[in-house]
């Protein structure tokens, strides 16, 4: 982290290392101070930089942010080392090298990566590094009663080399990290910059940087004019004519141009004839740097072979006029822009192949990059492309515990090159695999050959056995389908008896009803003709005594009537009611039977969906090679 709190130099970065003086420019410059100037309790700011290799670019940044001092806007400026393939990880520790206070707090997130390789960035990281960032830039002051209270601190954020980013951590970036740093704009003025080689402006996937509710600005790096270019070299003494010759081969980029003036510098026609006389190897090699932009060691294997590595790399010996800038060892070799134009006029009718070849392996790269950033994710990818699906139990059989265990979380960490199977094995993107074959093909692994003659004995096997998986998966079911029938049938026949014994039950108690009622009636009926005998003795003389008796007997009848189904004893349990609750008991019993057998059969519905699954994912599997 570098604290902008002086003046500074125009020839002196913000990092400390020495470079040339800022020239040109002028407009570019004042949108982003107007745009950092701005008021952050109203907006925030995402300030998107980006140009040509060589332009400039973080040249620009730094000087913009060294001059917002002359504003009274000093600014405390954290700037991540990127690099190509970063994880999530990565990215955090990247941060917290810069933070020597806040960094600490950064620890336990980057220790969850960890523990676990499958762990993304998520709203918990994106606190902590919120958290870690504004404990470093945190400071207090005292007012005038003497009350200390916190200053309002300002923040830039600088991602240089953007696109190096993969597109989760942009979209992480994007729609985790920005809303909770904007949560806390009020205390914290910051502003995102973010450097790379192409304009965000009109970029759609995977994050619509243009679309975010922050504020906005795109500024594009032009190359410099001619007369910019002489006032940019007349610090290093160079005569107006050898800046106009830098400045035609670098094409106005500042990089190109100061990487010059460590080579002898040839006027054009010079340069076009040193190149036209260079043969074999030589030339072959400077037409596959012309070709790739950026030529690294595997760029240039894919062209030339390994042959030719060591013959792009013979380019930068003293007595080779051609100037060619970087190394091999760190990171690449490239061309000028003008030198590039020269090497493909001269020696592309020449070799024709080279020029093609260099033209297809710079575009496969960068399409690869876009899924595969580093080489040594390449190099990973390159050994699954061998697999046309693949799983854990294929990987450990073909490389070891550990490698395959390694490559297999690799391929789930790269989710959009690779796709999930019915079968829940993993296999290449459609669109990805002819791309890996022609990178794979022009490798010229000979370990290949093995490799593939080893898996496809591990599928010969592996078919083997899930034919006589699939067959026992098969028989397994039929034996659970017909134990299923079985149970339907005794559910069936338990159901009927539950319905007959409620039937018997109901039938009794409806028998039960009828006998008391015709008792009842009977009784009625003797005790209204005892009473009616009653009503003739009062009222007759002569049979008088007659009636009286009759209507005795009739009334005892009706009233002993009731009394017949009790019997001479008497119970002690009620009859009726102790056989309505055998006949509830049985009805209980077999309903209790009913839900045993539902039960079981749902438990074996469960058990035939998922042998029914496990079927299906068989013969997904059978019809998924490993080749």
């Amino acid at each position: 982290m570098v604290r902008l709190r002086g003046a500074t130099s125009g020839g002196e970065a913000v990092s400390g290392r020495l470079v040339a003086r800022f020239v040109g420019r002028a407009e570019q410059m004042a949108q982003f101070i107007d745009a950092a100037t701005e008021d952050p309790r109203s907006t925030a700011r995402i300030i998107a930089v980006s140009g040509a290799p060589g332009s400039g670019k973080s040249r620009f940044v730094e000087e913009a942010l060294a001059r917002l001092i002359r504003v009274g806007r000093p600014v405390d400026t954290v700037w991540p080392e990127l690099v190509p393939g970063m994880d999530g990880a990565a990215l955090l520790r990247a941060f917290a090298a810069k933070l020597p206070l806040g960094g600490a707090m950064l620890s336990s997130a980057i220790t969850r990566f960890s523990q676990n390789p499958s762990a993304q960035l998520d709203d918990s990281s994106a606190r902590a590094l919120l958290n870690a960032l504004f404990h470093e830039t945190y400071d207090c002051g005292v007012d005038r009663r003497g009350f200390i209270r916190a200053k309002f601190q300002r923040l830039a954020i600088v991602l240089d080399d953007f696109d190096l980013l993969s597109p989760g951590i942009a979209v992480w970036l994007a729609q985790e990290f920005l809303p909770r740093l904007d949560e806390v704009r009020s205390h914290l003025d910051y502003v995102l910059v973010l450097v790379g080689g192409r304009p965000l402006a009109s970029e759609i996937e995977p994050v619509a940087w243009n679309a975010q509710p922050m504020r906005f600005l795109s500024i594009e790096i032009p190359p410099l004019s001619e007369a910019e270019s002489v006032e940019l070299l007349a610090a290093f003494a160079r005569r107006s004519a050898e800046a106009k010759t830098c400045h035609e081969i670098g094409e106005g980029l500042p990089g190109a141009m100061l990487e010059l003036l460590r080579h002898r510098i040839l006027p054009t026609a010079d340069l076009g004839a040193a190149i036209e006389r260079a043969q074999g190897p030589q030339a072959e090699a400077l037409l596959a740097v012309a070709g790739l932009g950026f030529a690294t060691e595997e760029g240039l294997r894919l062209v030339l072979g390994e042959k030719g590595v060591s013959a792009a790399g013979r380019l930068l010996d003293p007595t080779v006029t051609v100037p060619i800038f970087g190394s091999l060892q760190s990171g690449g070799l490239w061309l000028p822009g003008g030198v590039v134009g020269i090497v493909q006029e001269k020696l592309g009718a020449r070799y024709p192949e080279i020029t093609q070849k260099a033209a297809d392996t710079a575009e496969l790269l960068d399409t690869l990059a876009q899924y595969f950033p580093s080489v040594e994710d390449r190099a990973e990818a390159a050994q699954l492309a061998v697999f046309q699906c693949l799983n854990h139990e294929a990987l450990v059989a073909a490389f070891g515990p550990q490698d395959g265990a390694e490559l297999e979380r690799f391929a789930r960490c790269h989710g959009p090159a690779f796709e999930t199977t019915p079968a829940d094995n993993l296999r290449l993107h459609e669109n990805l695999r002819p791309l890996l074959d022609r990178y794979v093909e022009a490798l010229e692994d000979p370990s290949r050959d093995a490799l593939r003659e080893k898996v496809s004995r591990l599928w010969s096997e592996r078919s083997t056995e899930l034919v006589a998986e699939v067959r026992s998966a098969q028989e397994n079911l039929k034996r659970m389908e017909d134990d299923h029938d079985e149970l339907l049938k005794e559910l069936a026949q338990a159901r009927g008896q539950v319905e007959e014994r409620v039937i018997d039950d109901q039938k009794e108690w409806r028998s039960s009803i009828d006998e008391n009622m015709v008792r009842i009636g009977a009784s009625l009926l003797a005790n209204a003709a005892g009473v009616a005998c009653f009503w003739v003795a009062l009222f007759s003389d002569a049979q008088r005594l007659t009636f009286a008796l009759l209507g005795v007997i009739l009334i005892g009848i009706g009233i002993g009537t009731p009394a017949l189904s009790r019997g001479h004893a008497t119970p002690r349990v009620d009859p009726a009611a102790a056989a309505r609750r055998h006949h509830e008991e049985r009805i209980v019993q077999a309903r209790g039977v009913v839900s045993l057998l539902e039960a079981r059969i749902a438990g074996l519905q469960q058990r035939l969906a998922e042998e029914r699954r496990k079927l299906d994912k068989l013969r997904a599997a059978a019809d998924e090679p490993y080749l």
